[in-house]
C-alpha cells in the first residue's frame, strides 16, 4: 500500500516546476526562542526547494523557498549555551546558507522558469 505525501494546501499550486538545491544549512527562531537547525557541518542533510506558486482565484503569483531536512528528520534544537544574546533580542529569526557553488543552479532555474517571462513558455 502506497501512503500519498501529506502536503499543505500551497503545495498543490506549484507552477512551472521546482528546483531541489543541497545547502549548508537553515536554521530559525520560533516563538518560544528555540533555535532550530540543520548544518551539513553536522552530519545532516539540509535542503531547500525553489518554486513559483500560483493562485488562480486571486491571480497571483509567488516566489516561495521552503527548507527542509532530506533526511526526514527533524531539525534539532540548539543548546540554549550556543546562545550568545537571548533569542528574544534576536532581529533575524531565520537563515539559510546556501554553498556558492549552488547560486549558479539557483539562478538558472529563476531565469528559466520565471513565469512572468515569455521565454518561460518558448
Amino acid at each position: 500500500m502506497v501512503v500519498e505525501e501529506q502536503k499543505p494546501k500551497y503545495a498543490e499550486h506549484i507552477f512551472k516546476g521546482k528546483i531541489e538545491l543541497p545547502i549548508d544549512s537553515i536554521s530559525f527562531l520560533t516563538n518560544s526562542n528555540e533555535y532550530h537547525i540543520c548544518d551539513r557541518s553536522k552530519g545532516e542533510d539540509p535542503r531547500i526547494v525553489v518554486s513559483f506558486i500560483y493562485y488562480p482565484k486571486e491571480n497571483k503569483l509567488q516566489f516561495r523557498i521552503a527548507g527542509k531536512n532530506a533526511d526526514g528528520k527533524l531539525f534539532r534544537i540548539e543548546s540554549p549555551d550556543y546562545y550568545k544574546k537571548h533569542p528574544s533580542d534576536w532581529i533575524e529569526k531565520i537563515w539559510i546558507a546556501i554553498p556558492m557553488d549552488k547560486v549558479d543552479l539557483l539562478t538558472k532555474f529563476l531565469e528559466n522558469a520565471n513565469p512572468t517571462k515569455l521565454s518561460s513558455y518558448v
